[in-house]
């Protein structure tokens, strides 16, 4: 969760940097809302997100001889279980991050519910894309949701200027409240990260430049629109969650006013954008993982999905932490058991040898008197990666038990075979039987 946290918080400093040195000062208002809104999503998913490349390695043989002898199952050591002592650290953590999560949670509600008593408790008069709310006291215009608050003496005398109304009405129009409504929101959860403030702050002043911009179109007199912006400057009686129409930032507007949109200087400014976002990929996802694939001959490459251990030896700590493996061992075996490494697609391997799955059914499952079973998931999800099973008969378990020497002294009299040629333990096993 630590590293997760860290790479979130950088991830969007580095995209809100950007956003500040190259595109805030630019018109292309609609696009800037999309990259902030998107700089969040990616900061807040990006981290999650694990990366897979392959990598070509060269086939390596399985050792079939280094099977566990039949001693060696009861000789593994019992771990007794130690008790953990208590993390007041994280004990103190949480208790530090849910007061957070109250305070902010109760401020958000608290805004909501002034909004809500300020909307049931004055005047409404709807018009077809909006409600206006009419205000006793004497307010700054501003907006949430489908609500427009303004006051109620002004609106009836009809002295509200055309500007204020169509600013105010873009807002609805445009449903800026709900990008508010989200950002606070994640304040709740992350109230912690301060970036989260400056990023509303950008995205509420680029608001008011889309509303700015569609007030000018109905009537496109900079120069009145200006003076507006002065008169209304010194406001306030908003909530937090609101749209008035000045945001405390006039002077960045009115210079805003007089720019205009230029597509050659936006289509230059994403080209410096994609390096960045590379990098961002790069740097903060949550894992680049090698996925090896095997090389045969004349055969197309296989990509590995069964065992840690076929990875080289550079990526073979890295594996070490992705991959869980436990060894449990046992006596008898049932069908049950059978049926659960042929579905799992265990390797399977019997008296030393690799067996299919079809010459495993054909056995009796009494037949075997030890049996040890490999698996290995993946420690994040949990998932099945590989499985393998060695099973010892009742016979294979009496002949490695047996004096070898004795068995190849009766073996070369029986087949008349010289003492310089050499006998496999296949060869003394078959012959046993």
């Amino acid at each position: 969760m630590t590293a997760y946290l860290i790479k979130s918080i950088l991830c969007l400093l580095v995209l809100w940097g950007f956003y500040k040195v190259a595109l805030e000062q630019t018109a292309a208002h609609q696009f800037k809302r999309f990259y902030l809104l998107g700089s969040l999503a990616i900061a807040l998913a990006l981290p999650l997100i694990t990366f897979f490349y392959t990598v070509e390695v060269e086939p390596q043989p399985v050792n079939t001889e280094n099977f566990l002898a039949p001693t060696e199952f009861n000789d593994a050591p019992v771990v007794k279980p130690i008790a953990e002592s208590t993390n007041w650290l994280l004990i103190s953590l949480g208790i530090i991050y849910g007061s957070g999560v109250l305070l902010f949670g109760f401020r958000f509600l608290r805004n909501l519910l002034h909004l809500r008593e300020k909307v049931r408790h004055n005047e409404h008069v709807k018009a077809p894309s909006h409600i206006n709310v009419l205000l006793v006291e004497h307010v700054i215009p501003h907006s949430f949701l489908k609500y427009i608050f303004l006051p109620k003496t002004d609106f009836k005398n009809n002295v509200l200027p055309a500007e204020v109304l169509q600013h105010e009405h873009a807002h609805v129009i445009q449903k800026h409240s709900w990008d508010i409504l989200f950002i606070e929101f994640l304040q709740v959860v992350f109230w912690f990260n301060p970036l989260l403030i400056l990023l509303k702050k950008s995205v509420a002043l680029n608001h008011e430049f889309l509303a700015d911009q569609a007030a000018l179109q109905q009537e496109n007199n900079i120069t009145n629109y200006t003076n507006l912006l002065f008169n209304y400057s010194g406001g306030a009686h908003h909530t937090a969650l609101s749209s008035p129409i000045n945001y405390s930032l006039t002077k960045k507007r009115i210079l805003m006013l007089s720019k205009t949109r230029s597509v050659k200087k936006l289509a230059t400014r994403i080209a410096l954008f994609v390096p960045v976002l590379a990098l961002c990929i790069y740097f903060f996802n949550q894992e680049i993982v090698a996925k090896p694939v095997i090389l045969e001959k004349g055969k197309s490459p296989i990509t590995l999905t069964d065992h840690p251990t076929n990875i080289d030896e550079q990526n073979r700590e890295e594996q070490k932490k992705k991959y869980k493996t436990e060894i449990n061992s046992g006596g008898s075996v049932s069908k049950d058991n059978i049926t659960a490494w042929i579905e799992q697609d265990y390797e399977i391997g019997v008296d030393a040898k690799d067996v299919s799955s079809l010459e495993l059914k054909q056995l009796d499952p009494k037949s075997f008197i030890l049996y040890q079973e490999v698996t290995t998931t993946d420690s994040i999800s949990g998932d099945f990666v590989y499985g393998r099973v060695s099973l010892i008969t009742k016979d294979y378990s009496n002949f490695l038990s047996t004096d070898r020497k004795e068995l190849m002294e009766n073996y070369r009299k029986r087949n008349n075979v010289k003492a310089s040629e050499r006998i496999s333990s296949d060869e003394l096993y078959s012959n046993m039987l």
